[in-house]
């Protein structure tokens, strides 16, 4: 299968996971039984339905900690960032993910892996096909896993001989609003939005409306091999971004003040388009 027709298998499973979603949304919306919905923001849809809005909360800081990627790896291999063996196998199911590893290690073979964090982490360590996974630091640290500073990965529920690194931004790019926790409620909802507005953190939501901008701009969503980066700097919001979009690689950044969040976005997607 070419690399084209798996990115469009990915955005069609994606696609109708999120129509599953909002119908149950919907219906919930309706019988009045729901208020209230958390989630991913790179999950959410680039353009919300009629009647919703969307806030990142301060649940969760926007760190640059929690937004970088950790690669997972057995104990045989030494404990430098990006050391692993030539050819070595990584799984990973994220077509953004696969093309930035590539690009910085095109001797790597990425095949699928499926299920949450303690599975993918189980089939490293037992599959001997398996070299290592990549993974968010944003859900590896809500589960309480802690990479020590030997590089052992400790936590409930993390196999034995488990090492982990950290992968830079000049290595991995996350996707859209990686580390940030989204609030969908109803636009017509007044109770409700001031209670969203009290908990919203202001340069969080300014930096995710920037990469949420650029993704919309893209046409992409959680599945497309896009990637962008947006944290505040001093008094502008400093954004990185990258495509891979008809496999050729481009790359751009840019600044800007906070309240120009959507036309940051919007001026990295143009460079890239």
């Amino acid at each position: 299968m070419s690399p084209a027709a798996r990115t469009a298998d990915a955005a069609i499973a994606a696609a109708a996971t999120i129509a599953a979603v909002l119908a149950v949304i919907i219906q919930a919306r309706r019988s009045g039984g729901l208020d209230i919905l958390f989630v991913q923001p790179g999950h959410l849809p680039v353009r919300l339905g009629p009647g919703h809005e969307a806030f990142p909360s301060l649940a969760i800081l926007l760190a640059a900690a929690l937004t970088t990627a950790p690669l997972a790896f057995r104990r045989i291999y030494p404990i430098t960032a990006f050391c692993v063996i030539l050819g070595a196998v990584i799984a990973s199911g994220s077509t953004r993910r696969k093309a930035q590893l590539l690009e910085s290690r095109p001797d790597f073979k990425v095949v699928g892996i499926r299920g949450n964090v303690p599975t993918r982490l189980q089939k490293v360590a037992e599959r001997a096909e398996l070299d290592a996974t990549v993974l968010a630091l944003a859900g590896l640290t809500r589960l309480n896993f802690e990479i020590k500073p030997d590089g052992k990965l400790a936590g409930d529920a993390v196999p034995d001989g488990l090492l982990a690194t950290i992968l830079g931004f000049d290595v991995m790019l996350p996707c859209a609003g990686q580390g940030a926790i989204g609030i969908e409620i109803r636009a017509d909802d007044g109770r409700i939005l001031k209670i969203c507005e009290r908990l919203n953190h202001f340069n969080t939501f300014q930096c995710v409306t920037a990469e949420r901008a650029f993704l919309r701009a893209m046409g992409g969503g959680c599945q497309s091999p896009i990637a962008a980066y947006a944290e505040v700097v001093g008094d502008k919001i400093f954004m990185r971004a990258v495509s891979f979009h008809n496999e050729f690689v481009r790359r751009s950044e840019a600044k800007r003040p906070p309240t120009e969040a959507v036309a940051l976005g919007e001026e990295l997607a143009a460079r890239l388009k």
